[in-house]
């Protein structure tokens, strides 16, 4: 495995330009499963009869048997993002890992900036974001070894992706 040299951490561009804009150009989508379509039906349709409970109530089930769903949250606050309660549900159901989320956070976060937007929607994660499909297994596990940090000699993680300052750039 290559990894980065420790010097991106220190750059606020560093996951815009090495994992997000890659990410873009070369991560292959897949196309949603049945199951992953008859939750985004479901989702629209509750929020298109103005259903709020529902979508509550589906939210706080997701949350309380999901972590996807907290770190998803988590991450695109620290990111200075915001998300609908529909996206957050949808988005969990992609999530294998806490990598995942991580990385799915950060490239929505990067999306979202492109789009100017601080307040993600299941309208625009749809239709913006993910048109074509979530990213495949295998494109996700191989941009999960593409943002690792050489520490060597250093302290902190060996992710880029959990620097804060290297993600800059798309927090604003």
């Amino acid at each position: 495995m290559n990894y980065l040299d420790y010097e991106v951490t220190k750059k606020e561009d560093s996951i815009e330009n090495i994992f997000c804009k890659e990410l873009e150009a070369k991560g292959k989508t897949k196309p949603m499963s049945e199951q992953e379509t008859m939750i985004l039906m479901h989702i629209m349709l509750e929020k298109g009869k103005g259903n709020s409970n529902s979508i509550d109530d589906l939210y706080d089930k997701v949350e309380k048997q999901s972590a996807p769903l907290l770190i998803l949250k988590d991450r695109l606050e620290s990111l200075k993002k915001s998300s609908d309660k529909e996206s957050l549900i949808l988005c969990s159901v992609f999530c294998r890992t806490p990598g995942e989320c991580v990385m799915y956070a950060n490239y929505i976060a990067y999306k979202m900036k492109e789009n100017n937007t601080d307040h993600l929607t299941i309208e625009d994660l749809c239709s913006n974001i993910f048109p074509f499909g979530f990213f495949t297994d295998e494109t996700l596990e191989q941009f999960w070894d593409l943002q690792k940090v050489n520490t060597e000699g250093n302290y902190g993680s060996d992710n880029l992706l959990d620097y804060t300052f290297a993600a800059t750039s798309i927090m604003k």
